[in-house]
């Protein structure tokens, strides 16, 4: 149920098997920067984010706040829900020592950026840390502050959850599509694990024909709005 490039890197990963460079057409980024250099930058801002929600004094506010929105421990670890506190030192800091360079990080889409929010990850149908949704504790706006357009995430096409629900899917041979985060992890929740999210953006084309591959039943459970 997804493409063939994607088939091809989730078989050579799980295989240990590294895959040739493709044809001469390809070219090395002007700006030095291959694509795949800037999941690092997003994995390591979630496992941060996560570790101050899960470990850390800072995170108590966010951890309140899941709490009163009946958000589980369990869903906490499975979505690697987390928390970006008011001030990034300790993160840019992470960065510095795993050597990744300011330019990766912003074409990565500056994870760095999110303060005093709930954090939700984003998740790419291969499990990798693509962006994020963060979710404002305080009176700052936008209250969902999501990842800008990069080379690896485009709002218009990406699915919250999907990579948690294919299996789901697969067995119930449908989805429900509903609208934001916390709806996708309330319905995981009450235990129909085949839903996905749109996150900050309309239904689109793009959407549609990503979720065809999955299922020919599709069930929307949007907002009256």
């Amino acid at each position: 149920n997804i493409d063939f490039p994607h088939a091809l890197e989730l078989l050579a990963g799980k295989a240990g098997v590294a895959l040739p460079e493709k044809s001469s057409n390809r070219t090395k980024p002007k700006n030095g920067i291959d694509k795949a250099d800037l999941y690092l930058p997003n994995t390591v801002a979630a496992h941060f984010f996560h570790q101050v929600l899960t470990h850390h004094a800072l995170g108590q506010q966010a951890h309140d706040y899941l709490q009163s929105r009946n958000v589980n421990e369990k869903s906490v670890t499975a979505f690697q829900l987390g928390y970006a506190p008011a001030k990034s030192d300790a993160l840019k800091a992470l960065f510095v020592k795993r050597q990744i360079s300011e330019r990766t990080i912003q074409l990565a889409g500056e994870p760095d950026r999110f303060r005093h929010r709930v954090m939700f990850p984003f998740r790419d149908i291969l499990g990798r840390i693509v962006g994020f949704s963060g979710r404002a504790l305080g009176d700052q706006m936008p209250k969902y502050l999501n990842t800008g357009e990069t080379q690896i995430f485009h709002k218009n096409k990406y699915l919250y959850g999907l990579y948690e629900a294919k299996k789901a899917i697969a067995a119930a041979e449908k989805i429900i599509l509903v609208e934001g985060q916390l709806d996708l992890i309330m319905a995981h929740q009450a235990g129909t694990c085949y839903t996905v999210a749109t996150s900050g953006t309309a239904l689109t084309d793009d959407h549609l024909i990503i979720l065809r591959r999955y299922s020919d039943t599709l069930l929307l459970g949007f907002d009256g709005d």
